[in-house]
């Protein structure tokens, strides 16, 4: 049976995606092509494994189904099952051999995907499967770098309890800790500075954690960054206080300025924090700044 409609799907496909196993299993019987596929590469497996249908994914299995064939995309069932937190299914696919590192064309893989959307029980599950924790993607990001980016502090403490490298950097020299910087996650960059992250590594453009941090606003992130020892005026380029101030960040730049940030650091062009906020529009940040010692007469060179 290899009837098909547009888009490449079959009768299989259709129950599959509804979770109706006794019309699988009619449809078996009818010699209906377990790996059919439609036209981007989804299987009947697949489907299952996107809906959750356990009992589906079981039957398919049962009839052969290839475990670790791919979409068009490399996706597989498991990253498929993995990505919509379905663990049940993620334990029957492990159970028949699924490749527990298999990943897209991209390099992600099924834990990645699991830490992506906070699906912790998941992670746990490919973790004692084995799984890659330090397994990075094409650009270089590894789980515990997907999961500081989105905030999520319990998958990332699973990932850290599981050997997760916690200052490997992407391609373009971004650390877990300074991805957690960059979106204000505090919880994160508290969890991931117990676990010994360098305060001050620097990514590739020069932005360490406390840059990112001041650059977007959060203060308490950065108050968080300086109590662990973060270098106030560790520059490449451009300094925490004139990042703050470039946008506005009065807060942040008096939490700067307290933990004696050099007033009259200037970025390669000659630009310090006054000029940015003067340029910028922020009176407010200008004159905390004059207060603080910064010269009218700190000119562009």
């Amino acid at each position: 049976m290899l009837l098909m409609i547009k888009g490449g799907v079959t009768p299989l496909l259709t129950a599959a995606h509804n979770g109706h196993d006794t019309v699988i299993k009619t449809l078996l019987a009818a010699n209906a092509a377990v790996d059919q596929a439609m036209n981007d590469g989804t299987t009947p497996l697949m489907i299952a494994a996107l809906s959750g249908h356990d009992t589906v994914v079981k039957t398919l299995l049962g009839a052969n189904a290839a475990v670790n064939q791919a979409m068009n995309n490399g996706g597989t069932s498991l990253f498929i099952a993995a990505l919509n937190g379905h663990d049940t299914v993620v334990k029957t696919l492990l159970a028949a051999n699924a490749a527990v590192d298999q990943a897209l064309n991209s390099g992600a893989t099924p834990l990645m995907v699991a830490a992506q959307n906070d699906h912790d029980t998941v992670v746990k599950t490919l973790l004692a499967a084995n799984a890659a924790v330090n397994q990075a993607m094409n650009d270089g990001a590894t789980p515990l770098m997907i999961a500081a980016l989105n905030g999520h502090d319990t998958v990332v403490k699973t990932l850290l309890g599981a050997n997760a490298a916690v200052d490997q950097a992407r391609n373009d020299g971004a650390t877990s800790l300074l991805l957690a910087a960059y979106q204000g996650h505090d919880v994160i960059v508290k969890t991931l500075l117990c676990a010994d992250a360098a305060v001050d590594q620097t990514a590739k453009d020069g932005d360490t954690p406390l840059c990112a941090a001041s650059r977007f606003g959060y203060a308490t992130a950065v108050q968080i960054l300086l109590d662990a020892g973060a270098d106030v005026d560790k520059r490449d380029g451009t300094t925490s206080l004139l990042a703050a101030a470039l946008r506005g960040h009065e807060v942040v730049c008096r939490v700067l300025l307290r933990a004696n940030a050099n007033v009259h650091a200037a970025d390669s062009s000659g630009q310090t924090a006054r000029i940015a906020a003067e340029r910028g529009g922020h009176e407010s940040v200008v004159r905390l700044l004059l207060d603080a010692g910064a010269s009218l007469e700190d000119d562009e060179q």
